[in-house]
Order: structure tokens, then C-alpha cells, then sequence
């Protein structure tokens, strides 16, 4: 069944600023001495997820609040389909916000949560009640619609949460660590629901510390870093950036590597040693052959596993 929404736009964004759902261009902001953002630029089409990734404290939430149109920025602009969110009611009402502790009423039931959220969007009584049936039904909750929130299980709470910011049909919606409280099985339901919002023709930007989630739904990825924007592009070319055309390659050892000779063998293979010096990573173009090269380095413990593999989300973003 198709998520209802906006109508996609592909994931272009050569379109006119004017027309492309979300435009930050070049944004900063202070609070105090500390600049929280700092000269932060953004572009996101219908159709496209774009992840928010960065340590605690990088900016990210301020950036999902100044996008939101909850602080004004010190200097640059934010456009939602041409309006600025912080001075335009009209802007803000075509945001969902979905914040990182849920924002549901725990002893109403599903269907009644999605109507409140309805009204408060300014859909009528008849409006929210037809929008609500639809969104338990696409996102899986039909079935639970009369059940009290408090009695759903964490990965509905948080389906059910997106569910009530789209309400409205927003055409950008922000996701401010979507998986929090979501164990491994619930995870899928939430990937399942943002891709089909992400189909639907949503402009998506999520902040996370999931770097599955963020793997699974992820267009772009832009990595944040005391509030300045160091990396934006596809996975892939971040692949490409941090590891160029190899794979990642883990030696594990029955014991630490000692010795200078046998370490600078390992590193002319490419890897380097983490820990103790039992494990060594890194990346090759030369996989072929690489147990023998690794059992002919002399003066290194026996190797006890060797995995090649094509490096993923969590490997990239640590290199």
C-alpha cells in the first residue's frame, strides 16, 4: 500500500530554491560564546532522506529546531518552499516535526492521538477521522487504533509518532532520532515506514546515532562536526572518500603483534593495529591472496580470523 503524501520529485535538487521543499543556506547560530552552527548549508528534494550524523554536540538538533522554525538564526536562511519557517505560519504548517521523546497521549488510544493531532493541524473533525484510518492502516497500527498508547510496544509508539507529524501532508518532515527505544525486530518497521514516506514524496531529514537506520534510508549523509557541515554526499562516494576503491580488511591475531619488523609488514598491507595490537583493519584493493601474504609476514601470531568485506555505514563514518 502506497504512503499518502506529497508527490515525489526524484532526488534532484537542480530545481529553483523556490520550488525544492528545504533551502539552508549558510546559517549560523550562538548561544553565548558557543557557535552551536556555523555557516550550515542545505539543500533537501522531495523524495530524498537526508541523515544528520555527528557527535553529541555537533549542532544537529539545533539545526532540526532552526529548520523548524523554532530559533531564528543569527545570520542565513532557512526556506521551506520559499518561506522562511521562523517568520511564516504558513512554512511552519508544512513541517512535521517528530522529536526525539514521543509526543503522543499515553492513556488516549491510536486512532483518538491521530485525530488530536489532526485538529491541531486545522483539518476538520470528518478530515482528521478519514486521514487517521489511512495512516493506521499504511503504517501497520490498524489493528491497534482502538488500543491505549500505553499498551503499544515501543516501535509502534514511534511509527505511530511519525504517523500523527503527517497528518497534514507536511512536505518536509524532521525526525529527531526516530529509533530511540527500538529494538533490533521493531527497527525494520520503522525503515519500512520512512521509505515509504521517502516514496511518497516527503523531503526527510533525520538525526541519528543508528548508523543502520541511517544506512537503510539514507540519500545523503551529511556529517556535522562542532556545528560546521565536513562531509555531504552519498554513501557510496563517502565509501569511495574513506576507503577509496577497497575493502575493509580485519586480521585478528591469537595475540598482539610485537615486534617493529612484523608491524611494518602489516601496515605495507595496508592495515593498521586497534587495542592491544591483536586486531589490525584496513583497507586493500588486493584482497586475493591476502591470507598468504599475512601467514608469510614473519614474526606475527597465528592468525585466528581474517574478514573481507565491503565496508559499511558504521566502518566509513568512523574512518
Amino acid at each position: 500500500m502506497t504512503m499518502q503524501g506529497p508527490a515525489a520529485a526524484g532526488h534532484s535538487v537542480a530545481a529553483s530554491p523556490d520550488q525544492l521543499p528545504l533551502v539552508v543556506t549558510a546559517i549560523s547560530h550562538k548561544f553565548g560564546a558557543l557557535a552551536a552552527l556555523d555557516n550550515v548549508s542545505l539543500q533537501v528534494a522531495a523524495g530524498e532522506v537526508v541523515s544528520l550524523l555527528g557527535p553529541n554536540g555537533a549542532g544537529k538538533t539545533t539545526l532540526i529546531r532552526t529548520i523548524a522554525g523554532r530559533l531564528a538564526p543569527d545570520h542565513g536562511t532557512v526556506r521551506v518552499l520559499g518561506d522562511n519557517p521562523a517568520r511564516s505560519r504558513k512554512a511552519r504548517g508544512r513541517i512535521g516535526l517528530v522529536p526525539q521523546n514521543l509526543a503522543l497521549y499515553d492513556t488516549l488510544t491510536a486512532r483518538e492521538n491521530l485525530e488530536i493531532f489532526g485538529g491541531l493541524f486545522g483539518l476538520s473533525p470528518a478530515a482528521a477521522r478519514i486521514r487517521a484510518g489511512t495512516l493506521l492502516a499504511q503504517t501497520g497500527l490498524g489493528e491497534k487504533a482502538s488500543e491505549p498508547v500505553q499498551r503499544l510496544s515501543g516501535g509502534m509508539r514511534r511509527r505511530l509518532n511519525i504517523a500523527a507529524a503527517v497528518m497534514h501532508e507536511p512536505a518536509v518532515l524532521l525526525l529527531d532520532e526516530p529509533s530511540v527505544g527500538v529494538d533490533i525486530q521493531a527497527l525494520d518497521g520503522v525503515i519500512a515506514l520512512i521509505r515509504q514516506l521517502r516514496g511518497a514524496g516527503y523531503a526527510i531529514v533525520l538525526t541519528t546515532h543508528d548508523m543502520a537506520l541511517a544506512e537503510a534510508v539514507s540519500d545523503r549523509i551529511v556529517l556535522l562536526k562542532a556545528g560546521r557541515v565536513i562531509i555531504d554526499g552519498s554513501l557510496p562516494a563517502l565509501k569511495e572518500r574513506a576507503f577509496g576503491t577497497g575493502q575493509l580488511v580485519i586480521a585478528a591475531f591469537a595475540a598482539p603483534v610485537a615486534g617493529t619488523p612484523a608491524r611494518a609488514a602489516l601496515a605495507s598491507l595496508g592495515l593498521q593495529a586497534r587495542d592491544d595490537n591483536t586486531v589490525w583493519r584496513g583497507s586493500t584493493g588486493a584482497t586475493p591472496g591476502l591470507v598468504n601474504r599475512l601467514l608469510a609476514v614473519e614474526g606475527v601470531p597465528p592468525l585466528r580470523q581474517l574478514t573481507v568485506a565491503d565496508p559499511d555505514l558504521a566502518e566509513t563514518y568512523v574512518a
